[in-house]
């Protein structure tokens, strides 16, 4: 038990990810301790299935560390650049519903229309997006790929380019990343329009989001 505790203590230190997972697991099988028991009940059984020592260990394990990790655990303020050149309006929609898998207290601006720069496609319909996340950095930009992904956007539409639906995390807290967007009038327009609680970093603040 002490080197299961010791384990799990240096995980939730070291990787936040691999601590929830972690946590997952143990709540998975404790969810699974109680669907055996409940069809014991359900099928007239009189001896209710023990919680073995080392599950029930485990599980008291999961709720001594879990409450005090879950509590520190803060909200981050995210912004998003949402941009498009095919079918426009309606990937917009689209992934307006699928962002509220990743953000909450969501808030998105009115879409801008510019013209493609770098390639040879339709025009653009840009949209900022803001709100907060319980996501990590690096599950925040796999969540976004996976919604791109989603909308069957992907590398090989690029390079012809198609562009059904492009994700950029400009910020994340006090993170601030695609340096060159931030300069483009559309941002510097449509962040005018964003709640007037949403933090503008300042250019200290360089790390790359993406």
């Amino acid at each position: 038990m002490a080197s299961n505790y010791q384990e799990f203590v240096t995980t939730v230190k070291l990787n936040s990810e691999d601590a929830k997972n972690k946590l997952a697991q143990l709540r998975k099988e404790t969810e699974q301790w109680i669907k055996e028991r409940d069809q014991l009940i359900n099928s007239g059984g009189r001896k209710i299935l023990p919680l073995d020592k080392e599950r029930k260990n485990k599980f008291s394990l999961c709720i001594v560390l879990a409450y005090p990790y879950l509590c520190s655990m803060k909200p981050t303020r995210v912004l998003l650049a949402l941009g498009s050149n095919r079918r426009q309006l309606q990937n917009m929609l689209a992934v307006k519903s699928l962002l509220l898998t990743a953000i909450e207290e969501v808030s998105f601006t009115r879409v801008a229309w510019t013209e493609p720069i770098g390639i040879d496609s339709d025009i653009f319909a840009n949209m900022l997006a803001t709100g907060t996340t319980a996501l990590s950095l690096p599950a925040l930009l796999k969540r976004c790929k996976e919604i791109e992904a989603t909308l069957g956007d992907g590398n090989g539409n690029h390079a012809r380019g198609i562009v059904n639906i492009d994700i950029d995390v400009l910020q994340y807290g006090s993170q601030r990343g695609h340096a060159a967007d931030w300069r483009r009038p559309y941002i510097k327009l449509l962040m005018a329009e964003l709640p007037k609680d949403v933090s503008r970093p300042s250019s200290r603040h360089a790390n790359s989001t993406k």
